[in-house]
């Protein structure tokens, strides 16, 4: 299927699904009811992860929680290996000239903060890696390593609101986003 088909198809069946589920603007009034005793509040659920923006350290490394996605393939590897043949990975790619050197664009396309972080001739948070959605991972990462991952969380259901922090109007490239027609798309694996 060709993308422009394939964008289109997704496009038609999540404005389906939306039509579908939108609820009548003035429901029928329910009966009155009969007076109740106040309900015992149901005790708080467990908070929604959110991806956490590591603060600098002592030194001010900006970088500080990060670990990159090399490491999140060390136990990762099919998801890794997923997310390397989307858009998400060559994000930087898609930058040329003066988008590269100002903060407005390059912090769509990069993991972390918003400027080029470079090793030598690599740039180590090129793309929307995984700590992009999912949060700093070196803490999981150490953790997993010392055998323990679950120590330290990930974010597992990455929120709507991170996506369209960057897939938004502001984005010169912004052609609409459909959450949840797209989040299931992002790094499949089967």
């Amino acid at each position: 299927m060709r993308p422009l088909t394939w964008l289109v198809s997704v496009v038609a069946l999540s404005a389906a699904v939306s039509a579908a589920a939108q609820v009548p603007a003035s429901p029928p009034a329910p009966p009155p009811a009969a007076p109740v005793a106040p309900a015992t509040p149901a005790p708080p659920g467990p908070p929604v992860q959110q991806p956490v923006t590591p603060q600098p350290d002592a030194v001010g490394d900006e970088t500080a929680g990060y670990a990159w996605a090399g490491a999140c393939k060390e136990c990762h590897a099919e998801v890794h290996a997923a997310w390397s043949h989307t858009k998400h990975s060559t994000a930087l790619n898609r930058l040329r000239g003066d988008d590269r050197t100002g903060t407005a664009c390059v912090g769509c396309h990069v993991t972390g903060p918003a400027r080029l972080l470079s090793e030598g001739a690599d740039v180590k948070n090129a793309g929307v890696q995984c700590e992009a959605c999912h949060g700093p991972g070196r803490a999981h990462a150490e953790a997993a390593r010392a055998g323990s991952p679950a120590s330290a969380v990930m974010v597992r259901k990455v929120p709507e609101s991170t996506c369209v922090a960057c897939h938004n109007e502001k984005s010169p490239h912004y052609r609409g986003f459909f959450y949840s027609a797209l989040i299931g798309l992002v790094h499949k694996t089967k």
